[in-house]
């Protein structure tokens, strides 16, 4: 019986651990960032068609979040 809690207790820290390492890896951009984050966003916003050009601005600004 001890066994199986050890068990259960393990596999819930295992679960919280690997949750957390997920949410590390995404970062909420908002209007007036910029950086490699902005960038990476926009070259997919124009590989999805939502912009018709990559001469875009580096800073994430109101014509990217109306997109």
């Amino acid at each position: 019986m001890h066994h199986q809690r050890f068990l259960s207790l393990l596999l819930c820290l295992l679960l919280l651990l690997c949750v957390s390492f997920a949410a590390a890896e995404y970062t909420t951009l908002r209007q007036g960032d910029s950086g490699e984050a902005v960038q990476a966003l926009k070259e997919r916003m124009f590989e999805l068609g939502y912009f018709t050009s990559t001469k875009f601005s580096p800073v994430y600004n109101e014509t990217t979040a109306s997109r």
